[in-house]
């Protein structure tokens, strides 16, 4: 099994080969190799752009939205290192925002054939009702 994750916001893509050698008619897996492809110096292609536009713009959409306030400030300072409370808030409105738009209405298991996604680089939030 090969296992390829590239890094956040798209500042890598896995380029995958897959050795393959037919045997008595049928293809045979041999090798595989994953390889992390910088994507800083490369310029966006117009054709992956156009065919992902309404997408995109559905999931920008989706991300701006506000889905909660609040009444003090809560810095990300430390969250890096130290426990805050703008980490606890942050997963518990993903929590409330999950458990309310995904629950299925007969119990908790749900298959949803979506997810949404962030934006490449761009900060959101959603809101909460």
């Amino acid at each position: 099994m090969l296992l390829t994750q590239p890094y956040r916001w798209g500042s890598t893509v896995s380029q995958v080969d897959v050795g393959l050698r037919k045997v008595r008619g049928q293809w045979d897996v041999v090798g595989t190799e994953a390889t992390a492809l910088r994507t800083k110096d490369l310029p966006e292609d117009p054709d992956v752009l156009a065919a992902t536009a309404e997408a995109h713009a559905t999931t920008v959409y989706y991300v701006d939205q506000v889905v909660a306030t609040s009444t003090e400030e809560l810095t990300t300072a430390t969250s890096w290192y130290q426990d805050t409370p703008i980490l606890d808030f942050i997963q518990h409105v993903q929590t409330e925002t999950v458990d309310t738009r995904w629950r299925a209405p007969s119990g908790p298991t749900c298959r949803c054939s979506r997810s949404p996604r962030r934006s490449a680089g761009r900060r959101s939030s959603r809101r909460v009702r």
